[in-house]
């Protein structure tokens, strides 16, 4: 088994058909495995050998994907980091690794000068010059591979603690892959976006096209939306999978400009807080039957979906009325339970039937598949994260919610944040889904030193805000802007907010 058999199968199947649209520039399928070929030669040249880690920094482009696809060719492990991730992130996580190659471009490999870690790979390679023809090609050979052989090597995040090094192997790629085919059904003709690099590897596979987007998306809140926009509409794209965020910023430029997005068949917005606010704005640009919500996370993606036309007024009220936020019906690939909140605590295979959360009783998200994650790099976080159960490994998401009489599940925010007030308990997402619904509104509720805290972004509407929640919190603090993670601009920084409120309350009053 090795995932380039597949994409192998594709080249020839679809040898003129474009893989990818580059600075409108059209590479078939043909070219781009050409491209994989001589990289995965180059590589074997250079003594890169089979079951090695292999370090990838390479802006998103047609580079980056050949890159992936001729060290899985050899049968090595690519090593990547998000690309918002920074050098402390980066240096702590190489750390504790061993990494025999990194590939890079001209400024990624300058990272070599200023971050120890990386300095220390030693093959350090530059991916133009892999790119060179090589001295033969009579030797490239696809490594066949057990499916449980290492193919990917990523990281989370780390913003709700010690980032944890996630191996994802050839065998469970494939199955990840069939999970969003089950939950995003594709088209042979669809045109897709590149904003998530899982989905343009599932792309590949199904030999459809993927635009590159020209300008980075390493940051989010400031993506040229215009220049976006214009590549969406003369690339002819069909489908986009998307963080809310880059979601609101490319209808809000729409609705501006008055530029219709009816083209687009499959609009999914996942990769953070989907809130109703945003998929309105989204709806009044694009057909609202082409739009879903997609909620999964790095250890288990796709978990939910929801179709945007079967949120009914209802559903709308009770968000409106602080229900939490609708994320729909769990996939046909994911087992799902609800526990009590047992946040940061282990919790044993012996205590969870007992833990178990029937009816609409909240409490912690569990789940468990075939394309969930069965455990991390170093097995010491594996103790609060996962539970051995007869029935299978079962991954906490780290994420409180309920499931409602129709089996759709609705999520209160993340397990360690539930506030308790006296006898009441305060969901955020709860609130922040309430108050986004009914005033468009940015907000986070947090605890700071045992009391309750309303951050609100200023505008219009805080008046009104601070009049209907004065009861419900200790402090309601208007900011100018809520901070957000780095990765996909769409959830609350809630490190930064607390630092923020710390020297709010040290500067003397005005």
């Amino acid at each position: 088994m090795n995932l380039i058999h597949l994409l192998e199968k594709n080249c020839s199947a679809y040898a003129d058909k474009t893989v990818f649209i580059e600075k409108d520039t059209a590479v078939p399928y043909s070219g781009f495995y050409s491209q994989v070929r001589a990289i995965a030669c180059n590589l074997r040249e250079q003594g890169l050998e089979q079951g090695g880690n292999v370090l990838v920094l390479v802006p998103l482009s047609v580079n980056l994907y050949a890159a992936l696809c001729a060290v899985w060719a050899l049968g090595a492990c690519v090593v990547m980091f998000d690309p918002s991730a920074g050098k402390e992130h980066m240096e702590k996580c190489l750390e504790a690794m061993d990494v025999g190659a990194f590939i890079g471009s001209g400024r990624t490999l300058l990272l070599r000068l200023v971050n120890r870690a990386i300095g220390r790979i030693p093959m350090p390679l530059n991916i133009g010059k892999l790119k060179a023809p090589p001295v033969s090609e009579d030797a490239y050979k696809v490594a066949d591979m057990p499916p449980e052989a290492p193919a990917l090597l990523t990281f989370t995040s780390g913003s709700t603690g010690t980032p944890k090094a996630i191996v994802r192997s050839h065998g469970f790629l494939l199955e990840q892959h069939a999970a969003i085919l089950r939950c995003l059904p594709y088209r042979g003709d669809d045109v897709d976006l590149a904003v998530l690099s899982v989905f343009t590897l599932v792309n590949m596979v199904e030999g459809i096209t993927t635009v590159l987007p020209r300008d980075s998306l390493r940051n989010i809140a400031k993506v040229n939306a215009g220049r976006l926009v214009k590549q969406i509409t003369g690339h002819g794209v069909t489908r986009i999978t998307a963080s809310p965020k880059l979601m609101e910023r490319l209808s809000g430029y729409a609705l501006k400009k008055g530029i219709r997005l009816d083209f687009l068949r499959s609009v999914n917005i996942g990769g953070g807080p989907v809130f109703l606010d945003i998929l309105e704005q989204v709806a009044e640009v694009t057909d609202p039957n082409s739009i879903r919500v997609v909620y999964g996370s790095t250890e288990a993606e796709p978990i939910a979906g929801l179709q945007y036309t079967d949120m009914s007024e209802q559903d709308r009220r009770r968000m409106k009325n602080g229900a939490g936020l609708l994320v729909g019906t769990p996939t046909d690939t994911v087992r799902l339970k609800i526990i009590q909140n047992q946040s940061g605590r282990p919790v044993t295979a012996a205590a969870l039937p007992g833990l178990c959360v029937q009816g609409e009783g909240w409490g912690e998200i569990i789940v468990s598949g075939r394309h969930v994650v069965k455990g991390y790099l170093n097995p010491e976080q594996n103790a609060v994260a996962k539970i051995d159960a007869e029935d299978g490994t079962w991954h906490r998401t780290g994420d409180c919610g309920y499931l409602d009489s129709k089996g759709r599940l609705w999520l209160l925010g993340r397990a360690g944040q539930v506030i308790r007030s006296g006898d009441a308990t305060i969901f955020p997402f709860a609130v922040e889904s309430a108050i986004r619904a009914k005033y468009r509104t940015a907000c986070a509720a947090m605890e700071h030193h045992d009391r309750t805290v309303l951050v609100i972004e200023r505008g219009r509407f805080t008046r009104r805000i601070v009049e209907e929640y004065a009861g419900r919190f200790d402090a309601i603090l208007p900011i100018q802007r809520i901070p957000l993670d780095r990765r996909h601009s769409s959830k609350v920084d809630y490190a930064a907010l607390t630092e923020w409120i710390n020297k709010k309350s040290k500067d003397p009053p005005k």
